[in-house]
């Protein structure tokens, strides 16, 4: 697979790099440091199972929740004539358990809110100007896949460049 590059892959590479700093990410998959934690996140559609990183723990970034949009800043050409007055990109984890539990599900959502916190203390994290869990109706935070039992959150960031 060719790794992402270009403008549309700005804002969402950059969040993988916050959710890889994230102390609480790297201690809760077992990554001795960043690098690692970074190799821990994919790029995925989130509801296509084939998608899924390997393992129990993992971090994601949602490719089908990437927007852009940008106004003239300048009388220049290419990307570099725009201030690009909106990114977005979706963030999330997720953690396959035997069984669904209350102990289970507390401690789920506590590292969700820390790493949540940890990527908005990030110098980097001035750009972002709003973000929103994914709604609880449409997207539970339990899922079943057959047999198998998965936790999963997400958290879609809106951005501005310049901010």
């Amino acid at each position: 697979m060719s790794e992402p590059s270009g403008v549309e892959w700005a804002f969402p590479l950059q969040l993988r790099a916050m959710l890889a700093a994230s102390a609480a990410f790297r201690t809760w998959i077992g990554a001795a440091d960043v690098s690692a934690a970074s190799a821990r996140i994919g790029l995925q559609q989130v509801n296509n199972p084939d998608q899924r990183e390997t393992g129990d723990k993992y971090g994601f970034i949602d490719v089908n929740d990437v927007a852009l949009a940008g106004t003239r800043d300048s009388t220049g050409v290419g990307i570099g004539a725009f201030r690009l007055t909106s990114m977005m990109a979706a963030w999330g984890l997720e953690w396959r358990v035997d069984a669904f539990t209350p102990e289970s599900t507390v401690e789920f959502l506590n590292l969700a809110s820390t790493v949540l916190d940890e990527i908005l203390s990030q110098a980097a994290a001035r750009v972002i100007i709003d973000f929103a869990r994914w709604d609880t109706k449409t997207y539970p935070l339990k899922r079943y896949d057959g047999p198998v039992c998965r936790y999963q959150v997400a958290y879609t960031m809106h951005a501005q460049q310049g901010t």
